[in-house]
């Protein structure tokens, strides 16, 4: 059993790909143009002929490599074909010592060892008729939806409109998302839109401006939130909540799971918990690479402060 460091270049795309669609726990976020789409650059680690994988996302600054998580990117981590959910350690001790720090999200299923953080994740089950799924939503939402809309829900939406419309409305929330970070999410949706995966629903004003979306993807049986948004003139109409039990009524019985994509922020997943979703699990490993040692965050952190 060999894991081997291949550059970017010298990945099989085709296997690689294959081994997405095909493992246990294969997700969009894994495919080779899914990561093309959105990484400054990335490597992998490969076990023999692509049975296990696991992508390394990587950027450089002032020449000092490092391993990150990509935005519009929830989860990576080793996806593999078969047994293999005991190799996760060892593909850990083979990430390369030549990059500084490591800080990567695990997907669900990569049982994790050490020092890392339990992240939550929140799946509603979809697979059963509408009706069965709202009878489930908390009080205050079934309130909410109870007050018809006097505005008009939409799929004829662009991604340049949504993403002007999220940039205009929530950059300062996310100053953390540079501009060029959203043009790689145009390059994703139009992969995403080639691989015919790529979901957007909107609604208009009586002007038939947008005021809300979702932007999202599809994979196998889930149904994936990527983006959402609300303007905030039409905050007090609870369009966010409408709109995602429109999403939700539309993809009943078709799809198993929505995949909501956290969130450990407070207000969202308030948001979250009004559909009463399932609570999951997701690990992020974070630690300093230096000559072959690992140091852990928190461990340094706890080291400075001794040092105060």
């Amino acid at each position: 059993m060999a894991i081997k460091y291949l550059k970017h270049s010298s990945v099989d795309k085709k296997k690689w790909n294959n081994c997405i669609a095909l493992s246990d726990n294969g997700m969009i976020y894994g495919f080779s143009w899914y990561l093309d789409s959105i990484c400054d650059n990335w490597d992998a680690l490969v076990l023999d002929d692509y049975t296990a994988i696991m992508p390394l996302p990587w950027k450089k600054k002032w020449g000092i490599k490092t391993i990150y998580q990509p935005y519009f990117c929830q989860q990576l981590g080793v996806f593999y074909l078969g047994n293999h959910d005991n190799i996760v350690q060892l593909f850990i001790e083979k990430i390369p010592f030549w990059f500084f720090k490591i800080a990567i999200s695990f997907n669900t299923k990569c049982n994790l060892e050490g020092n890392y953080q339990k992240r939550i994740n929140h799946i509603l089950p979809i697979n059963m008729p509408y009706l069965t799924i709202a009878k489930s939503y908390k009080p205050d939402l079934a309130r909410y939806l109870k007050k018809p809309l006097p505005f008009t829900f939409t799929t004829s939406v662009s991604v340049e409109t949504i993403i002007q419309f999220y940039i205009q409305f929530y950059q300062q929330k996310h100053p953390n998302i540079s501009l060029s970070m959203y043009n790689k999410l145009a390059t994703l949706c139009k992969e995403l839109a080639l691989q015919n995966k790529l979901y957007i629903f909107g609604i208009l004003n009586t002007e038939d401006q947008l005021i809300a979306f979702e932007l999202g993807a599809y994979h196998h049986k889930t149904v994936h939130r990527i983006l959402a948004g609300t303007h905030p003139d039409y905050k007090k109409h609870k369009l966010n909540h409408h709109l995602l039990d429109y999403i939700i009524g539309t993809h009943a019985q078709k799809y198993e799971y929505l995949d909501f994509e956290g969130s450990e922020i407070e207000n969202i997943a308030y948001f979250n918990k009004k559909f009463n979703p399932i609570e999951t699990y997701y690990s992020n490993l974070s630690y300093f690479n230096i000559l072959g040692y690992k140091f852990h965050n928190f461990s340094i952190l706890q080291q400075h402060k001794k040092r105060l």
